[in-house]
């Protein structure tokens, strides 16, 4: 019984592990073909393993990072940083539609190797100081 559920355990651990690698690859040759050969296959798998394992946070994410993906032109690169500046920190991945000469399928070729820390404001931001103060009436005493 125990050689049947360590097989079963190894076989799904195997399935999951192809299905990853088949995940990067699809996403590696997708950006590859997006690039138009600029950047060797083998330079291209190198760069984009480190960011893939561990997508990067746009909200810190520098001009070099970004260009290190290969998928961003130099003008979608220097809106995005534009963005930041004006805005502020990105509050989710959908605000990326936002930004001029951003379409689907760059946000698409994006996904893999990037993340945003979704932030949310305080909860009680915009009310006044007397209504944030928890209040304990006599029904504690």
């Amino acid at each position: 019984m125990r050689w049947l559920v360590c097989c079963l355990w190894m076989g799904l651990y195997t399935i999951t592990v192809a299905q990853e690698k088949k995940d990067f690859v699809t996403a590696l040759d997708a950006v590859y073909n997006h690039q138009q050969g600029q950047v060797s296959y083998d330079t291209l798998t190198d760069q984009l393993w480190d960011f893939y394992q561990q997508p990067i946070d746009l909200n810190n994410i520098s001009y070099e990072e970004l260009k290190q993906l290969h998928i961003l032109s130099d003008e979608q690169i220097n809106n995005f940083l534009d963005h930041l500046q004006q805005n502020g920190a990105l509050v989710s991945i959908y605000e990326l539609q936002a930004i001029p000469a951003f379409d689907l399928a760059t946000i698409k070729l994006l996904l893999p190797f990037v993340r945003v820390a979704e932030v949310y404001p305080p909860l009680f931001q915009g009310i006044s100081p007397i209504l944030q103060q928890p209040r304990y009436g006599s029904w504690l005493s």
